[in-house]
């Protein structure tokens, strides 16, 4: 649980970066975000949150789905050979 919440904490830094960074190539900030980069910074925020409870479920690009769907097509082959 504690990887999660690292890897969480990594992910909003980067995000933040990348906000911060795109904004004083763009707008020509120093050291604060303009307006628009602030409201975009607050939306992604929004939308995180929203999601946050999505983690219970599996994506469909997770590594446990990638498993899945290979034993998935293997039981699959298995019964086709079986016939």
């Amino acid at each position: 649980m504690k990887d999660i919440e690292t890897k969480r904490e990594r992910e909003k830094r980067m995000v933040s970066q990348m906000i911060a960074l795109y904004c004083h190539r763009n707008h020509h900030t120093k050291g604060v975000l303009c307006p628009e980069c602030a409201a975009l910074r607050e939306k992604i925020r929004a939308v995180m949150r929203f999601f946050r409870p999505a983690d219970d479920f599996l994506s469909p690009l997770s590594p446990q789905s990638a498993t899945w769907w290979r034993q998935s097509a293997k039981k699959k082959e298995t019964e086709r050979e079986n016939r």
